[in-house]
């Protein structure tokens, strides 16, 4: 794998003297190589008898430098050394020359104020905390680490396959690095940078170490590159390190199927395996091993470090903190030290198993797993995304084909697959606004993208469907019938509708035909419009049908409206399985329906569409948007328009309302618009300067030194707050911060006695994997899957109440109180052995609080995560109380600048199809799409004669449109060709795919 670390200049250690003393650690190795010679004077017949045995000496370069811009510079072929690399990081070349604009730039330091008492905060040890403000990114190490199995080939063979080893990582590594990173990173020019161009050559070194903190084999490749380029126009200046993280994956698929090849070019074989999460469902993703080296609990035997970090991962820390918490002082031992190690390692593990010879390992054969389907790799590419890109297919191809695979030859099946279009289509590269465009633009706004015709054709339809259901005009009570269910209904709950509320319901009830869109700002009061149309569809006889995006939150949904709920999920596998039937007696409600994605949309629609039932869809498409592909929420109102709730309700304080508001477009006469075309990137920086200002000013934002200092900070700052515990609400962007916050915060209530010190470990259900848990009495847990017996489903809260061991079915019979909500509580009992799907409940991501209101909020900043949605979303969770952003200066400073980023979940019709199918597209979507000049009609119309609504039924069908679907639209094929996407030539050139 490649693991991407950003290298940052501290003031603390200004020069990086001690990262460059560690990667320069190792000195290059001489491996002692017997080899064949003949005998002077001996006739070929006795040639075979006259070999004499030679010893020769192999030099091991562990340290070199790599990149067009260091031959440039002259570092090619000459010891990698300190002062070279001091310059390189502070963005000089080694003679003194300036490569950059920043270069040499310092960080400047600031002291920690404490915001409560206006004195400088102070460290653990009592010294002054201070801030680093600014500075230049130095460098970014990407680490290289082959399976463990090599590590172990290279620890048990003798030097001549140390050498095979250690040159097949050294080949895999340059391959990742020239025909990826190198190949693809590029650079700006001109004013604000919109010039963007190929890089013509990178600087980095690379540096081979052995062994990892506990003297354990690890063969990995550290390469530092230097924040320096040279650009295809011949200038020097830094790098756009956005492709790095965008290739990354897809570098890293390169790296490792060279590794393999290369070792099986010597004679070893590989063994391929599919990746199960715990459930034992397949994950998409395979891994490799040594054949014969791959037993995985051979490889814990060597593997204390990885358990290490598991162990703290599994108590909730995150992968950062692991790694750091596990460390051991780096004394590196000589490597003739390391050997002789690892060899009294491997004599201690052989007492205990059975460890293969390399030549015993030269006789295994390969295992791999059964080829996918073009049909099923298809599918894992849309499993997140209505399309995708070179990068990502490439990742894809390289999962599927792990071990076995050149890197020309993984290049050639991405080419072969692209060009076979019988089932795909060409989709435009990702938009780019008029403002940011420069001479040349970056790859990913001039590269092709693809998707599947099924996937367009799954807009498609959602759309059609859309636009019929524009003619059920019985669906449209009469105000008349209407506004006396809303004022008794007014009288009932004592107070009257807002005009921002009473629009909303008129337009859901009088407005609206067989479906409609009811948007509404965060914290708006969606659910007390819901109460109002609800009242007037039961009055009517109608049954109400919710759903939402899970289970707890179709319970949250259900308490609040009284209406009948799912989530999506089950809703549909209800519907199909006929376990739920829809009529034209039924009102389907899907709350939070920005976060669905098209193919559970369209689904919906389609049952609600045959059975005649009216689907309301609710929910705000500025949040969070849907983790599968597309977001369906987006094509309907732009067919249907909506009403949109504006009043902020949730946030009893003027100015976080103000602050909310700021994440949202208004046009001219102040009414909320949808932004289908990116932002300009003076656009971005300006809304994100004011609403990080706006933030700033009402003390949301807390800025510390490191990571670790934001989350000490953070959990003080919890344990201080006067809010009750059920309105502290403690987020994170990432599973990994969540598990970080969760044992933090776990690990005080334990000092206050709240949760007991003594504990139990069991095995419980990651977020894909089992992993080490924790608990003890008194702690506080989340359910993370559905059972129906036990009453529970995924985000069901729970304390525990007492911890038995079980003699006779093992494990640990854990008692608990679930929370029913209301103060009310159930007893429930389960055993650790029969279920495990549980994980501690301190904290929660920004995607599973949607909905949720509390006191006082506490967010764990992450730059990588952070976008105006996820950003929105969390500040708008907070009602009376204070919001608060921890954050690093390092993730300050990327965040400040992207707060008011839109990371929209692009669907296929917005993008564009490319062709003259994507013109028809295009035609037929502009020809549903709401004028402008449109006005909701807001009077009554009284529909209800059954014979109209027949007619009106029998005309849902256009025949026009059907004809040009049946025309232009492919309908997708049953793999009756079981081939898997194979090799049939060579990757055309770089420059080939640059163009």
């Amino acid at each position: 794998m490649i693991q991407n670390k950003p290298i940052k200049l501290s003031s603390k250690r200004p020069k990086g003297d001690d990262l460059i003393e560690y990667l320069l650690s190792v000195p290059n190795l001489e491996l002692k190589i017997s080899a064949q010679v003949q005998s002077a004077g001996v006739d070929a017949v006795s040639e075979y008898y006259a070999e004499d045995t030679k010893i020769e000496t192999h030099l091991i370069t562990t340290s070199h430098w790599g990149g067009k811009l260091a031959q440039d510079l002259g570092l090619t072929g000459k010891p990698v050394n300190k002062d070279d690399m001091l310059k390189l990081f502070e963005g000089y070349a080694p003679n003194g020359d300036k490569l950059c604009q920043n270069a040499g730039q310092k960080p400047r330091t600031e002291v920690k104020i404490d915001p409560k008492t206006g004195k400088p905060r102070l460290n653990e040890d009592g010294s002054v905390m201070t801030v680093d403000k600014g500075g230049r990114r130095a460098a970014f190490d990407l680490t290289h680490s082959p399976p463990k199995s090599v590590s172990l080939l290279l620890a048990l063979g003798d030097d001549e396959t140390k050498k095979v080893v250690m040159e097949a990582q050294r080949v895999a590594v340059d391959a990742s690095m020239s025909k990826m990173f190198e190949a693809y990173t590029q650079c700006r020019r001109g004013k604000g940078g919109k010039d963007v161009i190929d890089v013509d050559g990178l600087a980095y070194s690379m540096h081979m170490q052995f062994g990892n903190r506990n003297l354990e084999p690890h063969i990995h490749s550290h390469v530092l590159v230097y924040n320096v380029c040279k650009g295809s126009d011949g200038g020097y200046s830094t790098f756009d390190s956005s492709e790095i993280f965008r290739f990354r994956h897809s570098a890293d698929m390169v790296y490792q199927n060279v590794l393999a090849t290369e070792l099986t070019k010597a004679g070893f074989k590989i063994h391929q395996t599919e990746e199960l999460d715990a459930h034992g469902k397949r994950t998409g993703e395979r891994a490799w091993e040594v054949a014969g080296l791959h037993d995985r609990e051979l490889i814990n035997e060597f593997s204390t470090r990885h358990l290490e970090i598991m162990a703290e991962r599994g108590k909730g820390t995150a992968d950062a903190l692991a790694w750091a918490k596990t460390r051991k002082h780096k004394d590196e031992p000589s490597y003739p030290e390391l050997i002789d190690h690892f060899d009294k390692l491997l004599a201690s593990v052989g007492e205990r198993r059975c460890i293969p010879t390399v030549e015993e390992l030269r006789q295994q054969d390969h295992v791999r797993c059964a080829p996918r389907t073009r049909e099923e790799i298809l599918e894992l590419l849309h499993e997140n995304d209505s399309m995708f890109s070179y990068p990502t297919l490439l990742k894809q191809l390289g999962i599927e084909n792990l071990g076995f695979m050149t890197a020309d030859e993984l290049f050639s099946a991405v080419d072969e697959t692209v060009q076979d279009t019988e089932d795909l289509y060409e989709i435009n590269p990702m938009a780019l606004h008029d403002d940011d465009k420069g001479l040349t633009l970056a790859r990913r706004h001039t590269e092709m993208r693809y998707a599947a015709k099924w996937m367009v054709q799954s807009e498609l339809q959602l759309i059609q469907m859309t636009e019929a259901r524009k003619a059920e005009e019985w669906w449209k009570v009469p105000q008349a019938y209407a506004q006396p269910i809303i004022e008794r209904m007014e009288r009932r709950k004592g107070f009257k509708l807002s005009d921002d509320q009473r629009r909303a319901v008129e337009h859901i009830v009088s407005n609206s035909a067989g479906v409609c869109i009811a948007e509404g700002f965060a914290g708006t009061g969606k659910t007390t419009v819901s109460d109002f149309y609800s009242e007037v569809y039961r009055s009517m006889g109608k049954r109400m049908l919710g759903c939402a995006i899970g289970n707890q939150a179709a319970q949250v949904l259900q308490s609040d409206s009284g209406m009948e709920c799912r989530s999506v999920t089950k809703m549909l596998a209800d519907l199909l399985r006929k376990r739920v039937v829809l009529s034209e007696n039924d009102v389907v409600v899907l709350d939070e329906a920005g976060m669905i994605d098209v193919p559970q949309i369209r689904a919906l629609s389609s049952y609600c569409k045959a059975a005649g039932a009216k689907l309301i869809l609710q929910g705000d498409e500025e949040q969070l948007k849907p983790v599968g592909a597309g977001q369906g929420m987006a094509l309907m109102s732009d067919i249907l328009g909506s009403s949109t709730l504006t009043e902020i309700r949730r946030q009893k304080d003027l100015e976080m309302r103000e602050i909310v508001k700021m994440f949202y477009a208004f046009d001219s006469n102040g009414m909320p618009v949808k932004q289908r075309t990116p932002k300009s990137r003076d656009e971005v920086l300006q809304q994100s300067a004011e609403i990080w200002s706006a933030m700033e000013a009402a003390g949301c934002v807390d800025e510390y030194d490191t990571h670790a200092q934001a989350v000490t900070t953070l959990v003080s700052d919890y344990f201080e707050s006067t809010a009750t515990t059920d309105e502290r609400l403690v987020l994170a962007h990432s599973n990994a911060d969540l598990k970080t916050l969760n044992q933090a915060i776990r690990k005080g209530f334990q000092e206050r006695g709240v949760v007991d010190s003594e504990e139990v470990q069991i095995r419980a259900i990651g977020k894909k994997y089992f992993e080490d848990m924790s608990i003890s009495v008194g702690d506080r847990i989340r359910f993370t899957t559905a059972d129906s017996v036990m009453k529970v489903v995924n985000g069901t809260e729970a304390c525990i109440t007492s911890i038995v061991p079980n003699r006779k079915r093992g494990g640990y019979d854990v008692n608990v109180d679930v929370d029913e909500g209301g103060g009310v509580f159930r007893k429930l009992k389960f055993n650790t052995e029969e279920w495990k799907a549980i994980q501690h409940n301190y904290a929660r991501t920004v995607h599973g609080a949607q909905g949720q209101g509390k006191t006082d909020v506490f967010l764990l900043g992450n730059a990588g995560m952070t976008d105006s949605s996820s950003m929105m979303v969390a500040i708008s969770r907070v009602t009376k109380g204070k919001f608060t952003l921890y954050v690093s200066s390092d993730n300050a400073d990327t965040i400040r600048e992207r707060v008011a980023l839109d990371r929209a979940k692009e669907n296929n019709l917005h993008v564009g199809v490319r062709g003259e199918v994507g013109e028809n597209l295009e035609k037929i979507f502009d020809s549903f799409k709401i004028k402008k000049t449109d006005t909701l009609d807001l009077r009554a119309k009284s529909t209800n004669s059954k014979k109209k609504a027949v007619d009106a039924r029998e005309q849902l069908a256009s025949r026009e449109m059907d004809d040009w679907v049946n025309k232009h639209v492919d309908v997708i094929r049953q793999a009756t060709d079981k081939r898997a996407l194979t090799v049939h030539g060579h990757r055309a050139s770089v420059q080939e795919h640059k163009q």
